[in-house]
């Protein structure tokens, strides 16, 4: 059984933002694979609420060798709050994916319920992906390993901005 994924800390996303002359739009798929948390905290807060911060790493796996995400490493560090009852407050994440050739993307995700108001906005990239802008289209959690390790199915169409 698939389930959409409801973990903005692994996430993998960019969105539109911006404007200006782009190039063409370009459409991609994959998958990627993280990591238990390599570090996370969880504190109590008053009224019974927990704060949690984890930072998790990944790799992607794409054929398309013009995707941000082609011999992709991912990292992601996300805060969240939750309710006394374990209800998700709100969840933030910054992620980067650097390729083997050192080009990296950057993107921010914003999670608030209810579910899916999720809003991910693209924060930078360099290299071949200065400039870039584009959105996910499809993140599904295919697997995940008692240790936290899990594996995501994604879609992602994109754009580069020529005059930033």
């Amino acid at each position: 059984m698939r389930t959409i994924v409801r973990h903005s800390g692994i996430a993998i996303a960019l969105a539109v933002a911006g404007s200006g002359a782009y190039a063409e739009m370009q459409n991609d798929s994959g998958r990627a694979i993280f990591s238990g948390p390599l570090e996370a905290i969880h504190e109590e807060l008053p009224g019974g609420r927990t704060y949690s911060r984890h930072v998790q790493v990944g790799s992607a796996e794409t054929d398309n060798e013009s995707s941000p995400f082609f011999n992709a490493s991912i990292r992601c560090a996300a805060t969240a709050v939750h309710s006394a009852g374990g209800d998700m407050i709100y969840e933030y994440a910054i992620c980067e994916a650097t390729r083997a050739d050192g080009d990296q993307v950057f993107w921010m995700i914003y999670m608030e319920p209810p579910i899916p108001s999720t809003g991910f906005k693209f924060i930078g990239g360099t290299g071949a992906f200065h400039g870039m802008q584009g959105s996910v289209t499809s993140s599904e959690q295919i697997k995940t390993w008692p240790d936290g390790t899990a594996e995501f199915a994604w879609e992602i169409t994109w754009e580069i901005n020529q005059t930033d």
